[in-house]
């Protein structure tokens, strides 16, 4: 500012009007630096002059003006520096911040080892959870047009219950696709029992869950195909897809496509037209094979079936369609088709394929015999504690790093001092605790890199998952990963660097305490915070443990690890169960042997098929 200027505004009780105060700050953004002198000063003289003339308003009026008319390059253009500033001059900082913050670690090594023990711990914990969170919120989201796939989820009301079932009839999804504009497609799906499987060329026999479906079942959805058809591989009848896992049991193969099944309820045999990609753990499907319905295995019956719940339907709808309206279009479909009993009431809603493993807590899960266990769910409620969880873990180790760097403070005290001193600005000092503080999360983050694919393994035998951390793991992961890094980075240097960069270099070269009584108070506030969430988070492990102790302690009345259980599948063999009680009792490892109907906890559900170019079950009752 002008010397004119300074003069007016600081003689002590001069009362002289002033030109406003944004248009001097707008003046000197505008005008170059080294014009501003001259033109500030005179627009003051002319000022000062014009308030005797016209008075004060009119005065500071035209200065306002005065300024506006400065935005000219005239006044704009900046004069070139005598000593220019390289382009890269942010880069060579940046590694000079660097290079300060290896310096100080490399000398404070006890220091530096328990940050980062502190920030890797909570890293690791943060990423082992976050990897599981992953998994279970993007479930079915393997498939293209998940965002367009829902299940149909049927509401029975009587006079004395009311059931949510997500199964349906065999002419609502058929009528659908037909008859409903929104519908681009429909798939049934029936999971009718197990029974034994085999190929020819092998003699053993494993036992499957056997399901029937649409041959529009591989144009919805988008298994991974590894040999075979992709689109039409159950358009023919008596044709079958398999997984890989289920190839190699059968043929110690999965290059299969071609070659032939038998399935102990059928007379003919099945031809492998497609083998599927190992189903991943985030999926609600874990079906190991598929058999084609182009009939269906409720027989003829089914083609007048409007109320029935025995098949599995999933609807895909056209870009625009709204599932709401789409819904009461079936609902009013059936109805037109099937009276209600007096008393009852029948809706349908739609479901999407993504909520379906999160979402579907008091939904049964139908279309399937009593002895195909149910698909598996999450419960968000336990997702929302892990994620706290998670974060608290993360939070408690910032506030760790925040306390030590603070604690540390004297013995920094004269390096700012000399800084400031030697005209370091307090943006450049915060700037270098932040890097120091960056540095620090990312050593710590690729230790818990390694430590976590160190620790997957365990972690996954336990969660029954197939958690992976490398270059092939999903970009959203890393994304979230690095951007947590980057926020534990700063938020843990934020503290520090704004309470030591604001100190003066009078308090920093004498004997006087650097914390002030509400620092102090802050400091002891983020310590009790810190141990009040690691207490809380240690009596949750303690207590989780106990329970799961408890559960794999408990007595069930058998020596669950001494007894195994042997699953004959076999009518003939069934005939001589006698015989080969007697054969295995006089095994020397065998204490006892007892005979039972049925694997206990389990039921058998099948009678014979009889050979047709339709397949047809003729009874899904128990057969004992």
């Amino acid at each position: 500012m002008s010397r004119n200027s300074n003069q007016t505004r600081s003689r002590p009780g001069n009362q002289a009007p002033l030109p406003p105060r944004w248009a001097d700050h707008l003046l000197e953004w505008l005008v170059a630096p080294h014009l501003l002198e001259y033109v500030q000063g005179d627009l003051h003289e002319i000022f000062s002059k014009r308030v005797a003339q016209v008075g004060t308003t009119r005065a500071q009026c035209e200065y306002v003006w005065a300024v506006l008319q400065c935005l000219t390059p005239f006044f704009t253009r900046r004069k070139p520096s005598e000593h220019p500033q390289p382009s890269n001059l942010y880069l060579y900082m940046l590694g000079n911040y660097v290079k300060i913050a290896l310096r100080t670690l490399s000398r404070s090594k006890l220091y530096a080892a328990l940050n980062v023990a502190g920030l890797t711990f909570g890293l690791t914990c943060f990423v082992l959870i976050g990897l599981y969170l992953f998994d279970e919120l993007t479930f079915d989201q393997q498939h293209d047009k998940a965002d367009r796939i829902y299940r149909v989820i049927e509401h029975r009301k009587d006079k004395t219950q009311e059931l949510t079932i997500a199964a349906a009839s065999y002419l609502l999804a058929e009528e659908s696709r037909k008859q409903l504009p929104q519908v681009e497609n429909t798939v049934r799906i029936s999971r009718v029992g197990r029974a034994n499987l085999s190929s020819p060329e092998n003699p053993v026999k494993f036992q499957e869950t056997i399901a029937f479906a649409d041959p529009s079942l591989m144009e919805i959805f988008d298994f991974e195909v590894v040999d075979g058809e992709t689109k039409t591989a159950l358009n023919e009848p008596n044709s079958i897809i398999i997984v890989e896992e289920l190839a190699q049991r059968l043929f110690n193969s999965s290059r299969v496509a071609g070659r032939t099944v038998l399935l102990d309820i059928m007379d003919a045999p099945l031809k492998v037209t497609a083998v599927l990609k190992n189903h991943p753990r985030n999926s609600s499907f874990d079906f190991s094979s598929m058999l084609s319905m182009t009939a269906t295995p409720f027989g003829e019956e089914a083609f007048k079936d409007w109320s029935s719940h025995n098949y599995l339907v999933f609807a895909l709808l056209k870009a625009q369609a709204k599932p709401e309206a789409v819904a009461q279009k079936m609902t009013s479909l059936v109805q037109t088709n099937v009276k209600p009993e007096a008393g009852t009431s029948r809706t349908y809603s739609l479901q999407p394929l993504t909520d379906m493993h999160l979402h579907s807590e008091n939904i049964v899960d139908g279309a399937r015999n009593q002895n195909v266990a149910a698909m598996g769910q999450g419960t968000l409620l336990y997702l929302q504690i892990f994620a706290i969880v998670a974060g608290f873990v993360l939070l408690v180790a910032a506030i760790n790093y925040m306390n030590l760097t603070t604690a540390r403070a004297t013995r920094r005290a004269k390096e700012i001092g000399v800084r400031k001193v030697n005209g370091a600005l307090r943006s450049q000092l915060v700037k270098q605790f932040l890097v120091e503080s960056l540095l620090i999360t990312l050593i710590a983050f690729l230790l818990s890199v390694l430590l976590v694919n160190l620790m997957l393994p365990a972690f996954n035998a336990f969660t029954g998952k197939q958690l992976s951390l490398g270059l092939g793991t999903d970009y959203r992961v890393w994304l979230y990963t690095c951007s947590a890094v980057l926020v534990t980075g700063l938020l843990s240097g934020s503290y520090p660097a704004l309470l030591l960069s604001r100190l003066k270099p009078s308090v920093l070269f004498k004997s006087i305490p650097l914390v002030s009584k509400g620092n102090l108070s802050l400091r002891k506030g983020l310590v009790v915070f810190q141990f009040a969430i690691s207490v809380v988070i240690m009596i949750a492990t303690m207590v989780l443990y106990l329970q799961i102790r408890y559960v794999n302690s408990k007595d069930l009345g058998f020596a669950k690890d001494l007894l195994v259980v042997v699953d004959i599948n076999s009518g003939k063999a069934r005939a001589e169960a006698g015989v080969i009680k007697a054969e295995l009792a006089r095994l020397p490892g065998v204490k006892t042997v007892s005979v039972t109907s049925r694997v206990p906890g389990n039921g058998k559900s099948f009678q014979p098929l009889k050979s047709s170019h339709r397949v047809t079950v003729r009874s899904i009752k128990p057969l004992i």
